[in-house]
């Protein structure tokens, strides 16, 4: 990290981060991200690293702030929109898996609402609701994700509307 190349720089963080999360320390790989974005702010890679690795921890909040970061540097970036709607589509089906419960219970689980509000927060973010609804699909679909599910999760975003 004492390279006078900030590329250079920027992707030790990066492999460094890599090999944590990799070896089964993701809370010290994020260290790891917060520490470089420290001294990279606006490194949409460093943020899309961290967005993975959050959202893999649960962290969606943190995933989904680095998400939108990257887009609003490149609303283009196919990988970003991809996360971001891999985070849609989780939260919606915790929502579906949690209101089914609740049908069968009576009972409202923990953060019951919370996930509808996400959910609503989400589609009221205009780099979210600004991408076409065929380009969000696409990029649901990138990266050989099985046939059709760019239009399941099309499909949720109608349902939410």
């Amino acid at each position: 990290r004492t390279q006078p190349d900030d590329t250079v720089i920027e992707q030790a963080w990066l492999t460094e981060a890599q090999i944590l999360q990799q070896a089964g320390q993701p809370d010290t790989a994020i260290e790891v991200l917060h520490t470089a974005l420290g001294q990279f702010p606006q490194s949409a890679s460093l943020r899309y690293a961290r967005a993975l690795i959050s959202a893999e921890q649960g962290n969606i909040e943190q995933a989904e702030a680095d998400l939108v970061y990257v887009l609003n540097q490149n609303a283009e970036n196919a990988a970003a929109l991809n996360a971001l709607g891999y985070t849609l589509v989780e939260k919606l089906q915790t929502v579906s898996t949690k209101y089914r419960k609740q049908q069968e219970t009576g009972n409202f689980a923990k953060n019951f609402l919370r996930h509808y509000y996400d959910i609503y927060c989400l589609l009221e973010q205009a780099e979210v609701t600004s991408v076409p609804r065929s380009r969000r699909a696409a990029a649901l679909a990138y990266d050989g994700d099985p046939p059709g599910a760019g239009q399941q999760a099309s499909r949720g975003v109608q349902l939410l509307r």
